[in-house]
């Protein structure tokens, strides 16, 4: 009699284990903890964005005939993102073989599970669409909103950096296939914006199979409002005013700053740097909280101190330490901080940065060195 040998490939294996949960009973994902987002399929060289079907548990790709390849769709890579506490089998990332539907079976905390398919549909598309776009102005990185509807992408520019506009890269991705005249990542000068006139570039995208052709234009707002002082600067790409943030903090005064109508002196990380080495510390960690809230509380004075409520006169303020700080413009309209030598024996600082922004109606000016008040004696 003869012996067979039988072998079970992982492919196979997987698709085993995962027949149970192909029939268990699943509930809304959004409710059970188990949605699958932000999906994208990389197959070769080409990355595609599937869309969720209205059965809500079906993403389908669209493929390009040049991609329909069986040896590429064999190494496919399905990436996307899950509640924090859910799981997946296979997990994002995974190498996939597309050459037929693939499940996924997604895992919540309290045992409940969701499986969604992951299909394409092969061919020649005929959109025409800009599918994402962010505006990189220096190191930050806004992402436009998309008016389809309209052909138009609005990007949101903070006031502080309309100045910048002469030097911006626009990133974009069009439908799959489609065409574009103008490259992703290329460099364009956007310095004749203005308010009245806030549309700065189109562009022009052709379907795939060059049945279908629209014109996408990018206009810019300005946005006054930055949101959050310290969640900007602990979040901004720049990176260079993340101390202040600590000290703040561990002085206990957000909640102070954040009832807003104030106006921040804001060190950056050069200027605690100095500081911190001439107190001998290396971290504001190791300074007690009410050092800290004493020094701080010098950085900070009610009322819009911005430059355009400014003029080339000192104006004396109060400081929350009770200290008086003195504030001007000069004929740059640079920001001047305590330019009194009648007065004080330590000179004068200029802003590095400016007339920024927040909710609640917080005004900040940017030094790279100490503000102190020190009287002569």
């Amino acid at each position: 009699m003869k012996k067979f040998k039988f072998r079970i490939t992982k492919t196979a294996l997987s698709a085993l284990l995962l027949i149970p949960f192909l029939f268990a009973c699943q509930g809304d994902p959004k409710d059970s903890g188990t949605e699958m987002k932000n999906v994208r399929v990389v197959v070769g060289t080409g990355e595609f964005k599937p869309e969720l079907q209205s059965d809500g548990k079906t993403w389908v790709f669209f493929l390009p005939l040049e991609f329909n390849q069986t040896d590429l769709l064999k190494t496919a890579r399905v990436h996307f993102n899950l509640p924090k506490t859910a799981t997946s089998i296979p997990g994002p990332g995974a190498v996939i073989d597309l050459n037929a539907p693939a499940n996924f079976v997604v895992f919540a905390e309290d045992g409940s599970t969701f499986v969604y398919t992951i299909d394409r549909t092969n061919g020649s598309s005929n959109k025409a669409e800009i599918e994402s776009f962010k505006l990189q102005i220096g190191s930050r990185e806004i992402q436009g909103i998309i008016d389809g509807a309209n052909s138009k992408i609005s990007v949101h520019v903070f006031t502080t950096l309309l100045s910048k506009l002469d030097l911006v890269f626009p990133h974009f991705t069009a439908s799959v296939g489609a065409t574009v005249d103008s490259r992703s990542g290329r460099w364009q000068d956007f310095a004749h914006w203005s308010s009245a006139n806030p549309i700065v570039c189109s562009y022009k995208v052709t379907s795939h199979d060059k049945t279908a052709e629209r014109t996408w234009q990018v206009e810019i707002v300005e946005k006054e409002v930055l949101g959050d002082m310290l969640e900007y600067f602990e979040t901004d790409a720049d990176n260079s005013r993340t101390i202040f943030c600590e000290a703040v903090r561990r002085a206990g005064l957000e909640n102070l700053i954040a009832e807003g109508d104030i106006t921040c002196i804001v060190p950056n990380n050069n200027a605690w740097n100095t500081f911190l080495e001439s107190s001998g510390v290396t971290s504001v960690d190791q300074l007690e909280p009410d050092a800290l809230k004493s020094v701080l509380q010098y950085f900070i004075f009610a009322g819009d101190h911005r430059s355009r409520n400014l003029n080339s006169n000192n104006i004396q303020v109060t400081t929350l330490a009770g200290d008086p700080l003195w504030i001007r413009i000069n004929a740059a309209n640079q920001v001047i901080i305590n330019d009194n030598v009648e007065e004080l024996a330590t000179p004068m600082v200029t802003a590095v940065e400016q007339d920024l922004w927040f909710e609640n109606r917080v005004a900040a000016h940017v030094v790279s060195e100490f503000v102190v008040y020190k009287p002569i004696e």
